[in-house]
């Protein structure tokens, strides 16, 4: 949901085909600007590709005009959709990274420099001995217009929102302690006009908004300019004084979409190598799965310097990686699931991959997407048969050459009957493909000597809950987590995931029926996110399963809970009353965490005054709020509640304005 930020998540995006000038980049690290934060929290319009407008990485590959790159350079970048792993850009948008400096450094520059080079010197005309007044001097852009503005040698004023980043100018910059200002209030006016005798800036560099920005152009000296690089006051439509206009002051607008789309350059890396400028200092890097706290981070506008996220780890490798000389075997696979899995599996360096099952290759959209995966450098095999015989299962395995290293047994049948009703062949029908296929698959692999590093087997929580009228499909999904714990007592890699409905793919998601039945009993269907299934995937293959970290069990389960407590009446799940839920009963009668209770006496608080307006008014009433906004508060700049103190002020608190807004 826009303007939330817990709403942010990880999500599979098709790739742009790849035209003449542009280039293929494998991201490693992107800088966080603050028009990602105000996207997501619904200021300003996000992106419809996601978020992320300048990055650094390697070429991998480029189009047929594409005259200085070639696959393997390192470069840095402007181009939306930065925060991903990969993207396609146009090759002027695009500068190869000098040696020695790393990713990260690389990701701090592209959007600042190029922002500000465009903003002072193509607009501004910023000349030697003119003074110019930078806004949020500490931010990315500030911080690149100080270097800008001390290599043409101009007059700096800047303002900082605390004691700290003066310091830090005075410290890095030479920056005198007169010429620093406030930006939280309107008082650098008053210290401007003061510092220039009444003249004024003859350029001012504005990141305010509000009444900070109408001061800021009272701040503008005759013949002066005022460079606009906030979005908030014109996507509002807000209203500017003209009479400043009558002594030739000028007030223009630079918005680098605009410039990146209609006159596509970057051009920095000269004034890196002359040592003109440098990357911008400091940077906070976030690893790219606590992104949340990243953009937290940011929201509350306390940082100096940048903030970058870092895509991969230090080799340049993520968390899983898939040799592209093995094949791997996957059953079924060709599903909703199975799709989103095998992309993921390709995006992470598979280029074989072999599919076992009954109907492979028969539907035109198993050859089309066959085609997107030779597109991506794999090469797939498909073998129609079923699982359940041992010959079909011996004619998929020699097709990975002696190199199979993976299983995905994701085979899946249901034949829903009331257990008396129920025929040996509606048994036999939904047992056999996990029963007897895990063996086939088992048995042949290990007789062909298959140095497995992983066998994933894909099961239900059906398995651990029951369902009504699923007995067979839920004793084979029992069966999967033995048979892992009896591969493992062997020395073998193995995992079974019982899985709850996944939103948007997967045959739940695609059959409402099954998902009217989860509704019925109480589940929540649909609570597992295609991100957090890939997440999953990715745990079962990576070294948690290797052969030197074999545990007495590694199955789990994924999206285990329900839409009501346990407590209440209304919940008809089937599992609440087993016994291994006791320990949450108990703990729901006698303690609950603090956001829990929290969010239950503030729902009951407003619940009631709604029906008795008067309850407001009580003594005690504007406390209690009080501690709830405090606790909302302190959740949203990622601090304890053990942290509130009630004497405080918000603003002492820490809470900025785009954190307010949120609120």
């Amino acid at each position: 949901m826009p303007g939330h930020l817990t709403a942010l998540h990880w999500a599979l995006q098709e790739m742009e085909t790849l035209k003449d000038d542009d280039v293929e980049v494998e991201t490693y690290a992107t800088g966080l600007n603050f028009r990602d934060v105000m996207g997501a929290i619904n200021i300003v319009e996000a992106s419809e590709n996601g978020f992320g407008h300048e990055g650094a990485g390697i070429v991998r590959r480029a189009g047929s005009d594409v005259k200085d790159l070639k696959a393997g350079d390192h470069v840095m970048f402007i181009g939306n959709c930065a925060l991903g792993t990969q993207l396609v850009v146009s090759e002027n948008l695009c500068e190869k990274i000098p040696d020695g400096l790393s990713f990260e450094d690389a990701a701090t520059m592209p959007c600042v420099f190029a922002t500000s080079i465009y903003s002072i010197f193509d607009i501004g005309n910023l000349k030697k001995g003119q003074s110019i007044l930078i806004h949020s001097a500490c931010g990315g852009v500030g911080l690149a217009t100080i270097q800008l503005a001390q290599m043409v040698d101009a007059e700096i004023y800047a303002t900082v929102s605390n004691e700290e980043k003066a310091k830090y100018l005075m410290d890095t910059f030479g920056v005198p302690r007169n010429r620093i200002f406030n930006s939280r209030n309107t008082s650098f006016a008053e210290d401007v006009m003061q510092e220039t005798n009444g003249e004024g800036v003859d350029l001012a560099l504005n990141s305010l908004s509000g009444e900070l920005l109408h001061v800021t152009w009272r701040c503008i000296a005759v013949f002066g300019k005022m460079v606009e690089i906030c979005k908030r006051d014109l996507i509002g439509s807000g209203k500017l004084d003209m009479s400043p206009f009558m002594a030739n002051r000028n007030y223009c607008c630079v918005d680098l979409d605009q410039i990146c789309l209609r006159k596509p350059t970057i051009n920095i890396v000269h004034l890196l190598r002359e040592r003109h400028i440098h990357p911008i200092r400091p940077i906070k890097v976030f690893n790219s799965d606590v992104i949340l706290d990243a953009f937290r981070y940011m929201q509350e506008g306390v940082h100096l310097g940048k903030i970058v996220v870092s895509m991969r780890d230090s080799t340049g490798q993520r968390l899983t990686y898939f040799d592209n000389f093995d094949a791997y075997l996957l059953v079924g696979g060709l599903g909703g699931l199975g799709r989103s899995i095998s992309t993921w599996i390709v995006e992470h360096g598979a280029r074989h991959l072999i599919y076992l099952s009954r109907s492979v290759g028969a539907d035109k959209k198993h050859q089309e997407f066959a085609q997107e995966l030779t597109s991506m450098g794999c090469r797939t095999d498909f073998v129609q048969g079923s699982v359940s015989n041992l010959d079909d299962v011996t004619k998929a395995v020699p097709q990975a050459q002696g190199r199979l290293k993976g299983i995905l047994q994701m085979s899946m049948v249901l034949c829903d009957q009331t257990f008396t009703s129920m025929t040996i062949k509606e048994w036999n029908t939904v047992v056999h493909p996990k029963v007897k296929g895990t063996w086939n698959l088992h048995n042949t692999s290990v007789s062909a000597n298959a140095d497995l590093d992983f066998f994933v087997l894909f099961g239900s929580l059906s398995g651990v809950c029951g369902q009504p009228g699923q007995t067979n499909y839920a004793s084979a999904n029992t069966f999967l987590d033995a048979f892992s714990q009896y591969r493992l007592s062997l020395g073998l890699p193995a995992c079974a995931i019982q899985i709850d409905a996944v939103e948007e793919v997967g045959c739940l998601a695609e059959h409402e029926s099954i998902m009217q039945k989860l509704n019925a009993a109480g589940a929540l269907p649909g609570t597992v996110l295609e991100c957090e299934l890939l997440e999953a995937i990715e745990v079962t293959t990576a070294s948690t399963l290797s052969k030197s970290r074999l545990t007495a069990s590694n199955n789990f389960c994924l999206g285990l809970r329900s839409s009501l407590p346990l407590s209440d009446p209304g919940n008809r799940s089937l599992w609440k009353k087993g016994t291994r839920m006791t320990a949450f009963h108990n703990s729901g009668e006698t303690s609950t965490t603090s956001g829990s209770a929290s969010s239950d006496d503030l729902e009951t608080f407003v619940t009631a005054a709604k029906g008795d307006v008067a309850l407001l008014g009580q003594p005690n009433s504007a406390h209690f709020l009080a501690v709830e906004i405090g606790k909302k508060v302190l959740s949203l700049l990622l601090k304890l509640e053990e942290g509130l103190q009630m004497s405080c002020s918000l603003f002492d608190v820490g809470m900025g304005s785009l954190v307010v807004i949120e609120l």
